[in-house]
């Protein structure tokens, strides 16, 4: 009986009246025949009630670590749901039923900040709603950070990233073909890879930055081909063959830039020579240079339906070469003992003065006079001059 009566108590305390029946009720109906038993002096009838109540509270105290463990599933349970009552309800039992457990503590944390949890994930689901992802995860990321152990926070703040980057990708994707459209192939491109950094294992950037590619070289290639009919159109063949090299080293068989340095090549040889002559307009005294320009000149003007460019270069070559094939007259003078030769053109020998017919240009004369060092005199024959030279070995040896 001692037994039983202290068992009794400490169920009784822990709330064994409440969730131990119909068991607890058993029990102490038992004990009340066992009292009445004893007061008729019928102890072993007393004895065999006491021992059958006694039996019947031990079995609930065993059960009490699972029934500790479901009621504290169910306080954790009405946690995640959000129901705040029933949390509460819950938890007193279990405090009631298990006042020593430890986890007391964190749930009744838990419950304490429950409503700002609640707020959360209902401004989440607001913002959702909305089409506003942004503010979806950061409220849900406030539900985590009130609560940390919260799973079905945690779960929401997952989906809503995920959702969150699910639409940046598409946004990215989106943005970077319309730039694709527009041509704005740099933007296209950061666009594209914005999206496969949001979602690594996608295939669509990668498709995407392949077409993006491709478009940008085909867009390179029609530029360069503009560009480079433009040039020709305007004479500037050096720059059209420029063109056309750079649309080969991206496609090798491009038929225009093929066709285009056929055409274009030999234009710009002949432009460069034809630039080239005004130029050396003093050299044409050399005979071979002469002739070059003139077979450059005679190559030009069979060119039919002539540009602007090429008529000018035409007259300049023209012009050029009439000055320096007309003959001017040149005076040499000397002391009639110095041997003067004329160089690329002939020995005049010794003379005190001698007039030569010669073309315009640059020349050199070289005296030489037994005891006296040798003069080289360079000289510039010109139209409209006096073009008078003296040639004289005047320092001893």
């Amino acid at each position: 009986m001692q037994a039983l009566l202290t068992l009794q108590e400490s169920l009784s305390e822990r709330g064994a009246p409440t969730w131990g029946e119909p068991n607890y009720g058993q029990a102490l109906a038992a004990a009340g025949r066992g009292d009445a038993a004893y007061r008729e002096r019928d102890f072993s009838a007393a004895t065999a009630d006491y021992q059958k109540a006694l039996d019947e509270l031990l079995a609930l105290e065993a059960s009490l670590p699972d029934r500790i463990e479901a009621l504290y599933a169910t306080v954790v349970t009405e946690i995640e749901r959000g129901e705040l009552l029933g949390a509460q309800a819950r938890f007193n039992a279990l405090q009631e039923m298990a006042p020593a457990d430890s986890r007391l503590v964190s749930l009744e944390a838990r419950i304490a900040i429950l409503p700002e949890v609640i707020a959360s994930l209902s401004s989440a689901s607001e913002a959702e709603a909305a089409g506003n992802l942004s503010a979806a995860v950061v409220a849900a990321k406030e539900a985590t950070q009130a609560d940390p152990l919260h799973q079905r926070a945690r779960q929401r703040l997952t989906d809503l990233r995920l959702a969150l980057t699910q639409a940046q990708f598409t946004e990215a994707m989106t943005a970077g073909y319309a730039a694709l459209n527009r041509q704005d192939f740099a933007g296209a491109e950061a666009a594209f890879r914005t999206a496969a950094r949001l979602l690594p294992a996608a295939p669509e950037p990668a498709a995407a930055l392949i077409e993006l590619e491709q478009a940008r070289t085909q867009a390179t290639l029609i530029a360069l081909r503009e560009d480079g009919f433009q040039a020709e159109s305007e004479e500037h063949w050096a720059e059209a063959v420029t063109h056309y090299q750079e649309a080969l080293k991206i496609d090798r068989l491009m038929l225009f830039a093929n066709e285009g340095i056929e055409r274009a090549g030999p234009r710009a040889d002949l432009d460069a020579r034809l630039e080239n002559i005004p130029e050396e307009r003093d050299r044409l005294v050399d005979r071979r240079i002469l002739a070059e320009a003139e077979a450059t000149l005679a190559e030009a003007v069979a060119i039919t339906d002539p540009g602007p460019r090429l008529q000018s270069q035409i007259a300049t070559a023209q012009e050029t070469i009439a000055y320096a094939k007309t003959p001017v007259t040149v005076s040499i003078t000397s002391d009639g003992a110095t041997d003067i030769t004329l160089l690329r053109v002939k020995r005049l020998g010794t003379l005190a003065e001698q007039s030569l017919s010669l073309r315009p240009g640059t020349y050199t004369a070289v005296g030489i006079r037994d005891g006296f060092r040798d003069v080289r005199v360079t000289f510039e024959v010109r139209p409209g001059r006096g073009n008078a030279v003296s040639v004289r070995c005047v320092e001893p040896i």
